[in-house]
């Protein structure tokens, strides 16, 4: 198996190291991070190395990397990881043995989950992590750096904007195009089309579809511990 080096040393770093390990899709050799956060010499039983010292590695370009960071700031710090690293470094996609894939994986530095399915013409681009059990329903589209939680059902024809988060067991309806950067809270059902930078959750009072500005929505969407 060839060796790979997993961008982040986060709990979502941690899940993404077992998850290749039990498919066996790559041999771990170590954890890469930015030179200002290095806070210790090893994780997960593995060397911590900083992108000055990754640099130094022979034939480092070649070697296989995958940005493991979740959806913290609606996946901003991963889509920040991604632009400035895409053409420096061998940024690879993580597939499952177990998922289906009839449609298409457009790009770089994507996860697809066990059982995950994408039907006819769907597409998914780059840096998107689609978790287990989710279904791509034929000529959908996920646009990159999108994170699209466990077990959600996107239907035909519907389009998932830049940027947004799909929280798990969401379920979309056919021919809904959900804007950029976008929070679909876990459990919701999604009908009707929804706004750039819109927060759709329920209550005791119903759902409600909340439009933001750009940066509000982003801080809407924080983890105080998964941090790179």
């Amino acid at each position: 198996m060839k060796s790979i080096y997993l961008f982040g040393t986060s709990t979502t770093a941690s899940r993404i190291k077992s998850f290749i390990e039990f498919h066996q899709l790559y041999t771990i050799d170590g954890f890469l991070v930015d030179d200002n956060y290095k806070t210790s010499d090893s994780f997960e039983g593995h060397k911590v190395i900083t992108v000055s010292e990754f640099r130094n590695l022979i034939d480092y370009k070649e070697i296989p990397v995958f940005i493991c960071v979740a959806w913290n700031r609606l996946n901003q710090d991963r889509k920040d990881l991604f632009n400035r690293y895409e053409k420096e470094f061998n940024l690879v996609n993580l597939i499952s043995p177990h998922s289906v894939i009839r449609g298409e994986l457009l790009g770089t530095n994507i996860l697809l989950g066990d059982y995950s399915v994408l039907e006819m013409g769907s597409v998914v681009q780059s840096n998107c992590i689609m978790d287990h059990l989710c279904f791509v329903g034929s000529r959908s589209v996920i646009e990159s750096h999108s994170y699209i939680a466990v077990k959600v059902m996107i239907a035909g024809s519907t389009t998932i904007g830049e940027q947004s988060f799909v929280g798990i067991n969401a379920t979309i309806f056919d021919q809904v195009n959900v804007g950029k950067k976008c929070i679909i809270a876990g459990g919701e059902t999604v009908k009707r089309n929804v706004d750039d930078f819109s927060a759709v959750k329920s209550s005791k009072l119903g759902q409600t579809i909340k439009t933001y500005s750009e940066s509000e929505v982003i801080k809407k969407l924080l983890a105080s511990k998964n941090v790179r």
